[in-house]
């Protein structure tokens, strides 16, 4: 399997287990844990965002050379999905910092 495939099985799976797992935390109500979950969200984003290499920038721009391209887009890919990881670590990160727990769904 290739690094940036590696990567993105690694990346759905983190993703995927931060979105579709529960959070409990006792003596806590639903309009705390919303704002728990959007407090950590807003800061998982921000910190991936911060994580990004200057590679992700859309500015920066390569020739019209057709391999060189793909590498670009390779490279991009590869980024994004590094920074799924970072999101979804901080926000689990985050929530555990709060005092919440996963539980299976």
């Amino acid at each position: 399997m290739t690094k940036p495939a590696l990567l993105a099985v690694l990346a759905l799976t983190l993703a995927g287990c931060s979105t579709a797992a529960q959070w409990q935390k006792p003596n806590v109500s639903e309009a705390q844990m919303s704002e728990d979950m959007r407090a950590c969200r807003g800061a998982a984003l921000s910190r991936a965002r911060d994580s990004a290499s200057p590679l992700a920038s859309p500015s920066w721009n390569t020739s019209g050379d057709m391999l060189e391209q793909d590498r670009v887009r390779d490279r991009l890919e590869t980024e994004r999905q590094r920074e799924s990881v970072v999101e979804a670590r901080s926000y689990d990160d985050c929530m555990g910092g709060h005092g919440y727990s996963r539980v299976a769904p």
